[in-house]
């Protein structure tokens, strides 16, 4: 049984170009679970948001503020229909020595 059987794409904020446009860089293709569902998310700062969707990945790949979207994607900017990852958590198995890390959009 497959544990990420979806794929997504990943970009990175990188600055500001010479005419103020935000910039990105595909990080690349990741291996992933995508479970759509509603759940509330609070930021360091105490903000609170609805998440659209939980996105597990084997490896820590991804921070806060990244744009992800389903699908292999080969463009240099994020799409309209990305999510930028809003919080994030890691979950280890009962002994410590696993881990899968979610994303949260």
């Amino acid at each position: 049984m497959n544990k990420h059987p979806q794929m997504v794409t990943l970009w990175r904020y990188e600055g500001v170009d010479l005419n103020n446009v935000p910039s990105y860089y595909n990080v690349g293709t990741f291996n992933v679970r995508w479970e759509d569902r509603s759940e509330l998310i609070v930021n360091n700062d105490g903000r609170q948001s609805m998440g659209r969707a939980t996105i597990y990945f084997p490896e820590k790949v991804f921070e806060i503020g990244d744009y992800v979207v389903l699908g292999d994607i080969p463009d240099i900017n994020p799409p309209s229909n990305a999510y930028e990852i809003k919080n994030e958590r890691s979950i280890s198995n009962l002994s410590g020595t696993r881990y899968e890390y979610r994303a949260l959009v």
